[in-house]
């Protein structure tokens, strides 16, 4: 029962739709609404949650499959966040968006760290301060990347999205940052 997907986003702010509004246009009514939900807040924190968890089940599928690269990465979140279009359209400035993309990041993060670690990329207890500044700035990176992606009519493909994000970061990226001298 996620009626705020059916409520058009450029008819009403999303966080201004009244419960009544939403289980009219869910086609459900109060009670039911009441049977499964205290408020409407709710229904956002469940939809969060369903995209996050979706993500997260496409990680380690990519992880375990050891496909763990940027137009994959690209292909789980939007996945993800197309299960409930209207809403992220309709969510996209305000700060319950930032924090489900504060919380991609997160778990993009824990996702590379897990990569790297099972590829024993690591250069040993020195270099790991080094790593998690890496996984912060890929998965910050990438996630940003895709919101301007997101919200944008660029006419870009998320495959060639992908394929800039490469070009620009290069494949060795990981093993220059393991393998740099620390600053003096």
């Amino acid at each position: 029962m996620y009626g705020a997907d059916h409520v058009d986003a450029r008819k009403k702010d999303i966080s201004k739709i009244s419960i009544k509004e939403l289980t009219e246009c869910a086609n459900v009514n109060r009670k039911t609404f009441y049977n499964h939900y205290d408020r409407i807040e709710d229904i956002f924190v469940e939809i969060d949650d369903n995209v996050q968890d979706s993500f997260e089940r496409q990680l380690k599928v990519l992880l375990k499959n050891d496909t763990f690269d940027v137009l994959h990465i690209y292909k789980a979140i939007n996945n993800a966040m197309n299960q409930f279009p209207e809403y992220h359209l309709a969510i996209i400035h305000m700060n319950r968006y930032w924090i489900q993309i504060n919380n991609s990041i997160a778990l993009l993060k824990k996702y590379i760290l897990k990569f790297y670690r099972s590829k024993n990329l690591t250069a040993g207890k020195d270099r790991l301060p080094y790593l998690d500044f890496y996984a912060d700035y890929l998965s910050y990176g990438m996630l940003g990347m895709f919101h301007e992606w997101y919200v944008s009519d660029s006419g870009i493909s998320l495959e060639d999205l992908s394929r800039f994000w490469e070009k620009v970061n290069g494949p060795e990226g990981f093993h220059k940052v393991i393998s740099a001298k620390e600053p003096t």
